[in-house]
């Protein structure tokens, strides 16, 4: 299988498999090519006269058309985009699992103030600063409507401290529902925050695969939310998603400062758990935040817990009337006696 040319005829043709091959020429002098792939290429001359020629042509190895090791990488597609659209698809059934609902929820805020000195251990003069930090902690029976329609009774309430820019002592200061179509917290921003699990979430967001957990089944996927365009209400931070149930395990994003007037950081960390077959709610709530000040900074933390969730209920016509927060008489000795930290 060797390429054989007579040089000056540009007469070619491929040797057999026993490597033997065979010209009719005229007398004369002639120069034979010889070639392979891996061969160096011989040239052999010869003369034609009356009789017949055989000619053994033997090639040398070319090294260096050896081949070489070749490494070939491939870079998978990510599939963040694709997993975020599969929980869209999901997202009608987890809503109608839920309707309309009640719930409880336990709220523990804490804030303190950057220059806050505590109390040093034998100062017998020094008084605890409680205008400068404040702890409170709210005990509330919740009615969410599947519109969004709020009413919330408050059970107990302890306050130590000034409370008075604590955020998120009511399930009226926002709803961090990330299955919401829009994220609403009005004492943060008049103007709602577009949820990444919407269909206008895929123009607004880009959306990446972090990591990967297999040591669970089915498998979570977690990615990270970015912005498009930092102008627009958007969130930013990451998402986790259980495989092939497209199921929300977890959520913490980050609200941009450009549109919150009364704060200068606030994070959100949820936590979700699943209730019946395709239900999906908050079980944990967190919120990060601080104020600059002329003197420093306010830091404020609060901690929402959220259980005895009765789903698909029948609310009576008018339950989400004007008045949508009250709080118990008892409420303010109710949370003394409970024995809640």
């Amino acid at each position: 299988m060797a390429s054989v040319e007579i040089k000056e005829l540009k007469k070619g043709t491929v040797s057999k498999d026993d490597g033997s091959f065979e010209f009719y020429l005229e007398r004369g002098r002639y120069d034979l090519v010889v070639s392979m792939v891996g061969f160096k290429p011989k040239v052999v001359s010869f003369f034609i006269n009356n009789s017949d020629i055989t000619e053994n042509v033997e090639l040398d190895p070319d090294e260096s058309t050896n081949m070489q090791e070749v490494v070939i990488k491939a870079k998978l597609r990510d599939r963040a985009e694709e997993i975020i659209k599969n929980v869209i698809r999901n997202k009608e059934t987890v809503l109608n699992a839920i309707g309309d609902y009640s719930c409880n929820a336990y709220i523990k805020a804490f804030q303190l103030d950057s220059n806050y000195t505590p109390k040093k251990d034998g100062d017998t003069t020094a008084a605890t600063d409680f205008s400068k930090m404040g702890l409170t902690e709210v005990v509330l029976h919740v009615d969410r409507s599947s519109s969004g329609q709020l009413k919330e009774e408050r059970l107990a309430v302890n306050k130590r401290g000034g409370s008075e820019s604590l955020y998120y002592l009511s399930a009226l200061d926002g709803d961090f529902f990330i299955y919401d179509n829009l994220i609403k917290a009005p004492p943060v921003s008049k103007i709602p925050f577009v949820s990444p699990l919407s269909y206008s979430g895929l123009l607004a967001y880009r959306f990446k695969t972090l990591r990967i957990d297999r040591t669970v089944k089915p498998k979570v996927y977690t990615i990270a939310i970015r912005p498009r365009q930092l102008s627009n209400a958007t969130i930013e931070g990451e998402i986790s998603i259980q495989d092939s149930t497209w199921n929300v395990m977890s959520v913490n994003f980050r609200l941009p400062p450009a549109h919150m007037p009364e704060y200068d950081y606030m994070e959100v960390k949820q936590e979700y758990d699943k209730i019946g077959d395709s239900a999906r709610v908050i079980t944990k709530e967190q919120f990060i935040y601080y104020t600059k000040t002329k003197k420093g900074k306010i830091y404020g933390e609060t901690t929402v817990i959220f259980n005895g969730y009765e789903l698909r209920k029948n609310f009576k016509k008018g339950h989400f009337g004007l008045e949508i927060s009250s709080t118990a008489q008892e409420a303010y000795e109710k949370i003394r006696h409970s024995g809640l930290r």
